[in-house]
């Protein structure tokens, strides 16, 4: 050990040399490191937007929020439920497990919200799905 380092101290320009060229060497060995070890990230989600101008929070959630999520509740495949009321604005996000069809789950999600739809108070604007899948 005390002749590495003897020899260390004595070669200074080797041993930066050496340094750099192992940290560049980790460096592009991380870089091509594959990612098979990590699980696949399937999340297939709706989001539901409705507009309620003029109306606070906690109208939105008392007039839209909670009868939406009442309506949605029953969804075969729904894993969780997130709503966010804020002026004038209420959104509900719609997690499914895998596997699901989005796109049959959207027409399940949008016929729930038109039977709802008589619940819910006037001048309120067409509630908006968004749907998006984080499947790779």
């Amino acid at each position: 050990m005390r002749g590495l380092v003897r020899f260390c101290i004595g070669h200074p320009v080797f041993t930066w040399c050496s340094v750099i060229l192992l940290a560049l060497l980790g460096a592009v060995s991380y870089g091509r490191l594959g990612v098979t070890l990590y699980p696949d990230i399937v999340a297939t989600m709706i989001m539901v937007r409705t507009i309620y101008a003029g109306a606070g929070p906690e109208e939105i959630e008392e007039l839209l929020s909670k009868p939406l999520e009442d309506a949605l509740a029953d969804l075969d495949g729904l894993k969780s439920m997130t709503s966010y009321s804020q002026d004038g604005v209420s959104m509900l996000i719609l997690e499914f497990t895998e596997g699901l069809d989005i796109d049959l789950k959207a027409i399940d999600v949008e016929n729930k919200i038109r039977s709802a739809r008589s619940g819910l108070p006037e001048g309120i604007e067409e509630p908006v799905l968004s749907k998006f899948s984080l499947a790779g």
